[in-house]
């Protein structure tokens, strides 16, 4: 069945392996460079709330602070 198919599938050119490569390329690096970018600011975002959280928690009084000095 197979063998009377007339089907001509040429192998890819040099050129079209080469296109195929780089594009697979830019392709894995602009989905990393979205997720590095989102990873960086969840990171930011949870290091100003774990911040806030810990002033809010343990404030600091600048006049304690000058009490002290005197």
């Amino acid at each position: 069945m197979l063998a009377d198919a007339d089907i001509k599938s040429d192998s890819p050119t040099k050129t079209m392996t080469w296109i195929v490569i780089f594009s697979i390329i830019v392709f894995t690096a602009i989905i990393a460079g979205v997720l590095f970018f989102t990873w960086q600011h969840q990171a930011r975002l949870s290091h100003e709330a774990l911040s806030e959280s810990r002033n809010e928690a343990f404030p600091e009084d600048d006049d304690d602070s000058k009490k002290e000095e005197s």
